[in-house]
C-alpha cells in the first residue's frame, strides 16, 4: 500500500505506507499533525524496520460506517527483534490506534510507542491535562519555545480546536504514561506527546518474550461556548505584507516593494571537503555566491590547536571564525592570536563554543579577548550554542553587553520526510523570539550554521568531534530542487523574523552549493562555478542590497523573497510543492516544476 489519503466521516487523513497517520483533520480543521508508532535505537536513532499496512475494513456511504487498517513491523537490534502489530480503527467519533510489540532475544531502546504530533496552531491556547490517578489540571500551550516538557504524567489532552468553533479535541493515551515536549526545539512544526517518560533511565532493555501494548484515541465533541479562533499570540510562517492565493490554480502572488531593508549578513561554511580545493577555486566559488563572510572552525583545547589548516585554506577571504573552548585554552588561542595577525583576509565576526557543555561558558568572552585583544575591535562576537536551540534554551549562556547569540538550525532532528523539512519553517518564528528572550534587548542574534541535516549527532555518549562530519549529514536532496526550495522558504521566513546573521552549508562536496561532479577549471578566463539549485538561491539572496517583506505560505505551497540590488528587482520564488503548477507574479504567469525556485526579474529598482 502506498500512501493514501482517506476520509471517513468528518475525518480526513493521509495513512503512509507505514502506517503513519499524517495531517489528521476534522472537518477541515487540524486536529494532528502526525500519529506515529515508532521505534528507537539506544542512541535516538529511528529504526525503519520492515513496515506495512493494509486496509481491512473500508467506510460505506452508511454514516456509522467506519474504516480498519491492519499494520505490521519487524525490527532488528544488535541482539534481538521486535515484530509489531497494529489496528486503526476510523469511525465518523473517533480514531484509534492500538499497537503490540513482541520482543524476542534483546533490545536495548530509548523508545517503543506512540507518538502525538500537535499542531503549532495550538501555541498560547487552553488544554485541559488529565493524569494517570484521575486528577487534571488546566494549563496553555507554550507560545515561546519550552525548553522542557511542559505537560507531565499524561494520561491525556482535551482542548478547543483552531479553526472549528464550538469543538473539542480529547485524546486517551493507554498503556504508559506520556509526556509532552516542545519539537520546536530542534525545528519541528509541532508539539509532541509520547511515552516513555524521559525522567527514567535511558535506554532500558527489553528481554525475550516482554509485550508491550498502547492506544491512543482520538475524538472531537461538540463543545458550546469554546471558540475555535487560532489563539492571537500563535503565529505562522508567512511573512508581513505580501498576499497569495491559496487554493487556487493558478496561485497568484502579490509582491509588495514598500519597506525594503538591509538584508541580514550570510555566509558559508568551509566545509572538511573544501580544503581539497585549490585557493583560487574556493575564491572564485565565494566569489559566486556573493556571501559576506566564510566561517571556519578551530578547536583550543590546552597546548593544542586544531583546524589550523582550514583557518590557512581561507586566506584572502572574509572569515566567521567560531572557536571551540577545550580544557584550559589560554595556550592554544594564544596561537590562535599570532595566526590571525600573520594571515591575509578579514577577520569580519567570532562566535565561541565549548567543546564539553552545551553552550559558551560565561568566561569564554573574556578569555577570546585576552588573546587577541586589538584583533576585535570592531568585529561582532557571539556566544551561544553550536547545536539546537534545545542546548542554547536549556543552558541559557551568559550573553554580554555587546555581544551576539548564535545557534544552529537543521530540519531533520526527527522527521526526513519532505513535507516535515518543509513544515519546520512554521517553527522559526517562536524559536527566534524565544532566543531574543535569553539575550539583553537589542541583542544581535544568528543562525550560525543551518545545513540540510545534522551535521553530527549529539546526543550519543562519548565526545563530539566538532571539526567533522557524520556519515549520516549527507542528504541525498543536497543538490536536488528540493533543498533550495526549503532553504528559499528557511531564509524568507528568518528574515522576516529580522536575525542579523545566517551561514548556511558548505562550499563544495556533499554537503556543498557546487553542483556535483563540477569541476573548478583553469582555464583563462575562468568560468563561473556551476552552482547548484541551492546555491543559486543563496547567491540570489547574497547579492541583493535590500529585501522586501517575505511571503512564505503554506497552504498555497510557494515562498517569495522580493530582492532589489542597486540598479534591478527580483522575486525569488519557490514552489514548495511535490507537483508541476504555474504561479503568477506580477500579473505574468510561470511554470514550476516539482519544488523549483526560480529568480523573476521585476525591472529595475527605484
Amino acid at each position: 500500500m502506498t500512501d493514501a489519503a482517506h476520509h471517513v466521516g468528518a475525518w480526513s487523513f493521509t495513512l503512509s505506507a507505514a502506517g503513519d497517520v499524517e495531517h489528521l483533520a476534522f472537518d477541515g480543521a487540524e486536529v494532528l499533525r502526525g500519529l506515529q508508532f515508532v521505534v528507537r535505537d539506544d542512541a535516538w536513532g529511528t529504526i525503519a524496520g520492515d513496515r506495512g499496512v493494509a486496509e481491512a475494513t473500508r467506510a460505506s456511504a452508511d454514516a456509522g460506517a467506519g474504516s480498519r487498517f491492519d499494520a505490521t513491523g519487524s525490527y532488528r537490534f544488535p541482539d534481538g527483534r521486535a515484530e509489531s502489530i497494529a489496528s486503526l480503527t476510523v469511525t465518523p467519533t473517533e480514531l484509534r490506534y492500538e499497537a503490540e510489540v513482541r520482543v524476542s532475544g534483546t533490545v536495548l531502546t530509548n523508545r517503543i510507542g506512540f507518538v502525538a504530533l500537535h499542531p503549532l496552531t495550538l501555541a498560547g491556547g487552553p488544554v485541559e491535562v488529565r493524569h494517570g490517578d484521575g486528577t487534571t489540571e488546566a494549563s496553555v500551550f507554550p507560545t515561546l519555545v519550552s525548553p522542557h516538557q511542559p505537560f507531565l504524567d499524561l494520561a491525556g489532552l482535551a482542548h478547543p480546536l483552531p479553526g472549528l468553533a464550538e469543538a473539542a479535541v480529547e485524546i486517551v493515551f493507554e498503556g504508559e504514561v506520556f509526556e509532552t515536549e516542545d519539537q520546536r526545539n530542534w525545528s519541528d512544526a509541532s508539539f509532541k506527546t509520547y511515552s516513555r517518560p524521559l525522567a527514567l533511565p535511558y535506554p532500558y532493555e527489553l528481554t525475550d518474550g516482554v509485550i508491550v501494548r498502547q492506544a491512543v484515541t482520538v475524538s472531537v465533541a461538540s463543545a458550546p461556548g469554546i471558540s475555535g479562533e487560532q489563539p492571537t499570540d500563535a503565529r505562522g510562517a508567512s511573512g508581513a505584507g505580501g498576499t497569495t492565493t491559496a487554493g487556487t490554480d493558478p496561485t497568484a502572488v502579490v509582491v509588495p516593494w514598500e519597506g525594503l531593508a538591509a538584508r541580514p549578513r550570510l555566509g558559508v561554511q568551509l566545509g572538511p571537503d573544501d580544503l581539497e580545493l585549490q585557493a583560487d577555486q574556493r575564491v572564485r566559488l565565494v566569489e559566486a555566491l556573493s556571501v559576506d563572510q566564510v566561517r571556519v572552525d578551530v578547536v583550543a583545547d590546552g597546548e593544542r590547536l586544531r583546524g589550523e589548516e582550514a583557518l590557512a585554506a581561507a586566506a584572502g577571504l572574509p572569515v566567521e571564525l567560531a572557536v571551540h573552548l577545550g580544557h584550559e585554552p589560554q595556550q592554544a588561542l594564544g596561537v590562535l592570536g599570532e595566526l590571525l595577525r600573520a594571515r591575509r583576509g578579514r577577520l569580519a565576526a567570532v562566535l565561541v563554543f565549548d567543546t564539553a557543555l552545551p553552550a559558551t561558558r560565561p568566561e569564554a568572552p573574556a578569555l577570546l579577548r585576552a588573546a587577541f585583544g586589538e584583533l576585535l575591535e570592531g568585529v561582532p562576537l557571539s556566544v551561544g550554542s553550536d547545536d539546537n536551540l534545545a542546548e542554547l534554551s536549556r543552558t541559557a549562556p551568559e550573553v554580554p553587553d555587546g555581544s551576539g547569540l548564535s545557534f544552529a538550525l537543521n530540519p531533520q532532528v526527527h522527521d526526513r520526510r519532505d513535507r516535515a523539512v518543509i513544515e519546520t519553517v512554521e517553527a522559526l518564528p517562536a524559536m527566534i523570539d524565544t532566543a531574543r528572550s535569553l539575550a539583553p534587548s537589542g541583542t544581535s542574534i544568528g543562525i550560525g550554521a543551518l545545513t540540510l541535516r545534522p551535521r553530527r549527532v549529539i546526543y550519543r555518549p562519548g565526545p563530539i568531534a566538532r571539526l567533522g562530519r557524520d556519515a549520516d549529514s549527507v542528504d541525498p536532496r543536497q543538490h536536488d530542487d528540493f533543498a533550495a526550495a526549503w532553504l528559499t522558504a528557511t531564509l524568507a521566513t528568518l528574515i522576516a523574523t529580522g536575525v542579523d546573521t545566517i551561514t548556511a552549508f558548505e562550499l563544495s562536496g556533499p554537503r556543498g552549493v557546487l553542483r556535483p561532479g563540477e569541476l573548478l577549471r583553469h582555464t583563462a578566463p575562468a568560468p563561473a562555478p556551476a552552482l547548484s539549485s541551492a546555491g543559486a538561491a543563496l547567491a540570489a539572496v547574497a547579492g541583493a542590497q535590500r529585501v522586501g517583506a517575505p511571503i512564505v505560505d503554506l497552504a498555497a505551497d510557494v515562498a517569495a523573497l522580493p530582492l532589489e540590488t542597486d540598479s534591478a528587482r527580483a522575486v525569488l520564488v519557490a514552489n514548495l510543492a511535490p507537483r508541476d503548477r504555474t504561479i503568477v507574479v506580477a500579473g505574468v504567469a510561470h511554470p514550476f516544476s516539482p519544488y523549483q525556485t526560480r529568480l523573476l526579474p521585476e525591472g529595475p529598482s527605484t
